[in-house]
């Protein structure tokens, strides 16, 4: 099977928040609200995204990371 050299902005987005929620789950996140703050704040602006954007972002994907390891804890 032949690579496509292009993929669509849809196609990008879906790739990309896999690999960030794979992220999230194999990597520690820290638990310091001012700490974790700080760092999508700085990293927001490296990207040239509005913070706000950025912290909405991080709360969705922590949200349903947390859900599915307390749902593992009760296995």
């Amino acid at each position: 099977m032949a690579l496509r050299t292009v993929l669509n902005e849809a196609e990008m987005g879906r790739i990309a928040l896999a690999y960030v929620k794979r992220k999230i789950h194999n990597d520690s996140i820290p638990l310091n609200p001012e700490k974790l703050r700080r760092e999508i704040g700085n990293t927001a602006k490296d990207m040239g995204i509005p913070p706000e954007e950025a912290t909405q972002f991080v709360s969705q994907i922590l949200e349903e990371a947390f859900k599915e390891m307390l749902m593992g804890l009760s296995k």
